[in-house]
């Protein structure tokens, strides 16, 4: 079911797995970050439904792209969110006085 619901909405939007990918994984850190305050929350919290959404995709394997496809869709997911975390955390080390 959730497998056909991706493929629906990939088919009516009209891009591929990692613009998908990218733009929900954006979104929604954007939303947990807002959220939580917290931007290292709201990266743990995308990944954890990152991690629920391959472990769907790879009991429902429709597309046989197996752990290479889940490896390739958590890097578009969670490569921009990790990098803005890692940005913030650096920032807020760096704002402390010593």
């Amino acid at each position: 079911m959730w497998h056909n619901f991706k493929l629906l909405l990939k088919d009516n939007l009209g891009h591929n797995d990692a613009v998908l990918h990218l733009v929900f994984g954006l979104i929604l850190y954007a939303v947990l970050a807002l959220l939580l305050k917290r931007p290292l929350f709201a990266f743990l919290g995308l990944a954890a439904v990152q991690v629920i959404n391959e472990v769907i995709d790879l009991y429902e394997d429709r597309s046989g792209s197996g752990i290479s496809g889940s490896i390739e869709d958590c890097v578009w997911t969670l490569g921009l969110p990790l990098l803005v975390s890692a940005m913030w955390l650096a920032g807020r080390r760096r704002s402390r006085p010593s």
